[in-house]
């Protein structure tokens, strides 16, 4: 069940007739735009074409709750998946979805819990008192995470849901699993990386900071002239989502986009409006705490995929 974020269809033909939207500062949530990306979303019926129930997930930002995300069932892209605390955008891994599988729904402000009582009558079966709700949803989350499960299954997670196999050690799945939750869902408090050498001026601002190139051959981030990381272990760029690292996912999205305004049309408007700034300023500065905290994430991350290859 797809219970992800599709933006309007509509919202060109609301403007076009005029249509009144009243703005509501509750609306701002923060939204998984990207793997280790946050973005701000304006959460309202009109702007949000298809909220499926997400409304149910996420009801606003007091309301606690979790979801594995999963890529849908398809041939031409590589099974990934992740957690999310917040709000998340459809596309979160490929063009053609995500399956967002949430621990609790909410009903009339009433919290229940989203995992069927025959999975849970399975799970208590085989591993007795130790199969709480939270404990089943981190197992999920670190048997789906298993290279070794996703290479065994690989056919079938191309043209079906993935099925849970009920291994051994489930107490130590659970710990990984919960580390995994942990490192996904708290990123940006994460301890970052101390192996590095980071080069920093923050007053120098290039003419042209186009670059932001990440070299993985020589563990080397340049961001211009005067600000680059270096000494990135090779093991960072190891920890794959769909078929790209987590370093790749957060460059390719803050680098600047170059504008071809004698192609495209909605870039052509970009310009004409004054849309498109880019505060490379900002940019900068949060990508270098970001940065050597997701490098921590993902070398801890390819240890315990090596664990968990061990483990089934």
């Amino acid at each position: 069940m797809d219970y992800s974020i599709k933006w309007s269809r509509d919202l060109k033909k609301d403007l076009a007739s005029n249509r009144e939207y009243k703005f509501n500062k509750s609306n701002i949530r923060k939204c998984l735009y990207r793997p280790f990306v946050y973005s701000n979303l304006y959460f309202d019926d009109g702007v949000i074409d298809v909220k499926g129930i997400n409304n149910s997930i996420f009801p606003n930002e007091i309301f606690d709750n979790i979801s594995l995300i999963l890529t849908a069932p398809e041939k031409l892209w590589k099974f990934a998946n992740l957690v999310s605390t917040k709000l998340l955008d459809l596309h979160v891994f490929t063009p053609s979805g995500t399956i967002n599988a949430p621990l609790y729904v909410y009903e009339n402000g009433e919290k229940k819990l989203n995992i069927t009582d025959y999975a849970i009558k399975k799970f208590q079966n085989k591993y007795k008192d130790k199969a709480t709700a939270e404990n089943i949803f981190a197992y999920c989350h670190a048997v789906l995470s298993s290279p070794k499960y996703q290479k065994e299954y690989e056919e079938n997670l191309k043209i079906d849901y993935p099925r849970i196999p009920l291994y051994k050690n489930f107490d130590r799945f659970v710990e990984l699993g919960r580390r995994l939750i942990k490192l996904q869902t708290e990123f940006e408090n994460v301890e970052p990386n101390k192996d590095l050498k980071i080069e920093k001026d923050f007053k120098y601002m290039p003419e042209d900071f186009s670059m932001i190139k990440l070299n993985k051959e020589k563990g080397i981030i340049i961001f211009d002239g005067k600000n680059r990381i270096e000494n990135i272990p090779k093991k960072a760029f190891d920890y794959k989502i769909g078929t790209r690292s987590a370093l790749d996912w957060i460059i390719d999205y803050y680098k600047p986009k170059k504008l071809n305004p004698q192609k495209e049309l909605h870039h052509k408007t970009l310009i004409e409006n004054g849309l498109n700034s880019y505060d490379y300023k900002n940019i900068r500065e949060y990508l270098f705490e970001l940065i050597p905290k997701v490098i921590n994430i993902s070398v801890e991350t390819v240890d315990i995929f090596k664990e968990l290859e061990k483990l089934n």
